[in-house]
C-alpha cells in the first residue's frame, strides 16, 4: 500500500501482511502492528503503548545516533544480571553487574581505568560499642568508610570479619569517640607485629582485604 497523503488505520484486532507499506504523511494505527521485516521511517514515530523487541535495536552508523536528548532525558534502564553498558568503538570497557561470581558492580576490560574529575566519596557506617565494660565486638564492614565511636572502656576491641568482604576490597576506620578503642589483630585481621592496636580519637586505620585475610596498608595516630 502507498499513499502520499496521512493514513487512519484502525484495526482493535490486530492487522497482519506481507507487502511494503509506504506513507510519505502523517499516520496512525489504532491496534497492534507487528512488523517482521525491514521497515524504513523518516519522520517521527510516536509510540504511545509499550514496544516490544525480539532482537537488537541498532543505529545506522556508529558514534552517530542519541538515546535521549539534552532535555529529554530517559528515566530507569532496566539491565539483567552479568549484562552492563560496553562503552567504545571497540568496547574497551563494560560498566555491569557480576551476578554470577563477585555480586557486585564492575569495571572490566582493557581500557578500564577510572578517572574521576569531582570528588570520590565513599559508603559511610557508623559502629557503636554496646558492652559495658571491656569487650571484644564483632564489626562486618558494609562500607569502605566505618566511623567507630567508644564511650565506654579503652580496652574495648574490634574484632574486623570477612564475611561480606571481596578481594581488593579497601577500608578506611576511623575512631569518631572520646574513648580510644583497639583494632583486634586476631584471626583473618593481619596488623604489623601482630600485635592489637590502639586508635585514639580521629586516628585512622586503613586495611585491604586479600581474599582471605584483612592486610594493615598505613595507620595515621595523633590527629587533632
Amino acid at each position: 500500500m502507498e499513499a502520499d497523503g496521512d493514513v487512519d488505520f484502525d484495526a482493535t484486532g490486530g492487522a497482519s501482511g506481507s507487502a511494503d507499506l509506504n506513507v510519505a504523511g502523517y499516520s496512525q494505527f489504532a491496534g497492534t502492528v507487528e512488523i517482521d521485516g525491514a521497515s524504513d521511517l523518516d519522520s517521527t514515530l510516536n509510540v504511545q503503548d509499550v514496544a516490544t523487541f525480539q532482537t537488537t535495536i541498532q543505529p545506522d552508523a556508529a558514534s552517530q545516533d542519541d538515546i535521549g536528548t539534552v532535555s529529554a532525558e530517559w528515566d530507569d534502564i532496566f539491565v539483567g544480571d552479568n549484562n552492563g553498558l560496553n562503552l567504545g568503538l571497540d568496547q574497551d570497557a563494560e560498566l555491569a553487574y557480576d551476578e554470577t561470581t563477585d555480586d557486585r558492580v564492575e569495571l572490566a576490560g582493557t581500557g578500564a581505568s577510572l578517572w574521576i574529575e569531582d570528588r570520590l566519596s565513599l559508603g559511610r557506617q557508623t559502629f557503636t560499642f554496646g558492652t559495658t565494660g571491656p569487650a571484644t565486638e564483632n564489626l562486618t564492614p558494609t562500607a569502605s568508610y566505618v566511623e567507630v565511636t567508644n564511650a565506654d572502656d579503652p580496652l574495648d576491641a574490634v574484632a574486623i570479619q570477612t564475611g561480606s568482604a571481596k578481594e581488593g576490597d579497601v577500608l578506611f576506620i576511623t575512631n569518631v569517640g572520646t574513648t580510644a578503642c583497639v583494632i583486634d589483630s586476631t584471626g583473618t585481621v593481619k596488623i604489623k607485629t601482630a600485635v592489637d592496636v590502639t586508635i585514639s580519637q580521629y586516628d585512622v586505620m586503613i586495611l585491604i582485604f586479600d581474599g582471605t585475610n584483612w592486610l594493615q596498608a598505613a595507620e595515621v595516630t595523633n590527629n587533632s
